[in-house]
């Protein structure tokens, strides 16, 4: 477990995100908690550097859903959509996306001004 950690962790400094989405399908389901928001940033920023890399070209959405990870099309199909990337026929267009693209809104919870209390006061 500690050369997986490792592992990952070198991944995420490379942002080597191939390697980064197989090494989290060997995680258990503790590990995938932790990197669960993680996993969401770093496939924005993988997808960002797709569709430069890719433009004017299109990529397929299905080898999308090997490399960043997803569970199905659709999972995949919900997630471009949010984050604005144009999609047709099964296949990205990468030169437009690259102009609507934006970042997803990641909630961030607020805790009191002392931090947290786990119901101890």
């Amino acid at each position: 477990m500690v050369r997986l950690a490792l592992d990952i962790a070198y991944a995420c400094r490379a942002e080597n995100y191939v390697k980064f989405f197989t090494l989290l399908k060997q995680c258990t389901y503790y590990g995938k908690l932790i990197l669960h928001k993680t996993k969401w940033a770093l496939r924005f920023k993988a997808i960002t550097l797709m569709l430069k890399a890719y433009s004017p070209a299109k990529f397929p959405v299905q080898k999308l859903i090997k490399i960043l990870n997803f569970s199905s099309e659709k999972a995949v199909r919900l997630w471009l959509n949010h984050i604005r990337v144009i999609q047709k026929d099964g296949y990205i267009l990468c030169k437009e996306s690259q102009k609507t693209i934006r970042s997803p809104r990641f909630k961030v919870r607020r805790e009191g001004q002392n931090g947290v209390t786990h119901n101890v006061l």
